[in-house]
């Protein structure tokens, strides 16, 4: 498909004219909220989206070349921008809310303290992304690649990361309440601190990951590999670690108490001063006698 070229000016007055759709333009290193009509681009925006318009009738931006595009602080929630490439594009603070970023190309893009909830990010490209306090509260990413991102501090709840790829990625601090990471790939991720309550893990690989101080408690890491992960001081109650891979892993002054460890390989994992009170199926596990129990409780 050739792209059509557009400039800058030619694309903000087409909007503020009502016209919707930009399938297929290539508008390149545009500094949109530099340009001098960006505060009135803003305010019309702003007045769409209050009567609605934006979600039934969105701005359309597919399988367009917007890379470099610096939009900080742009208000654009509902907008359409499947397989469109944003390649080190500039959204921090912007509000898009509900966008549809299917298959979109975000390589080292700035989402830092943008509002993404309830967007669509399925099978897009976040390679190394910064997404630093963004708000992706249900944000669908199932099939994301967001290899070495940043998502410190990130919102993350009841978001769906179905088989994402976050491998590298930094986790610290970010809240994954009832997150689906079912079969993500989360290989020397770092998760210290980060906030897992009553997600789903199961089949996600953990390995060699930083999961220190993490809240697991009630998620469900059914199956999930966490060989040689540290898990020092981490919340597992009640968790679901059935079959779970716990080889080398450390998880020395954890809380398991309550935790269902049915079946999980124990080779060499360490749970020294840990707490193991009324943790189920203890005996059920593989390599039992070479984990390592020195003072738990």
């Amino acid at each position: 498909m050739q792209l059509k070229n557009m400039n800058g000016e030619e694309f903000v007055k087409k909007i503020l004219a009502g016209e919707r759709d930009f399938s297929g333009i290539e508008l390149k290193h545009f500094c949109l909220s530099e340009y001098e009509g960006f505060d009135a681009l803003q305010g019309y925006l702003r007045e769409q989206g209050e009567k609605n318009n934006l979600q039934k009738n969105p701005i359309i931006l597919n399988s367009s070349n917007l890379e470099g595009l610096i939009a900080t602080g742009l208000y654009l929630p509902f907008v359409m921008a499947l397989g469109t490439n944003f390649y080190r594009a500039n959204f921090k603070r912007a509000v898009l809310s509900g966008a549809d970023f299917c298959e979109a190309g975000f390589s080292e893009a700035n989402f830092s303290e943008a509002s993404l909830e309830r967007a669509i990010l399925s099978e897009a490209n976040l390679f190394r992304a910064n997404l630093y306090k963004a708000n992706l509260f249900r944000a669908n990413l199932c099939f994301t690649y967001l290899f070495g991102a940043d998502l410190q501090l990130a919102n993350l709840s009841k978001a769906d990361l179905y088989k994402a790829n976050l491998s590298k990625a930094d986790l610290q601090e970010a809240n994954l309440l009832q997150a689906n990471l079912s079969g993500a790939s989360l290989i020397g991720a770092s998760l210290a601190k980060a906030c897992l309550k009553e997600a789903d893990l199961s089949l996600t690989d953990l390995n060699s990951a930083i999961i220190f101080e993490a809240d697991l408690s009630e998620a469900n890491l059914e199956e999930a590999d966490f060989f040689g992960s540290n898990l020092f001081r981490a919340n597992l109650y009640k968790a679901n670690l059935f079959r779970t891979e716990l080889s080398h892993a450390n998880l020395s002054l954890a809380n398991l108490s309550e935790a269902d460890i049915s079946k999980a390989n124990l080779t060499r994992t360490n749970f020294s001063e840990a707490d193991l009170r009324n943790i189920k199926n203890l005996e059920s596990t593989f390599n039992l006698d070479k984990a390592i129990f020195y003072n738990t409780i």
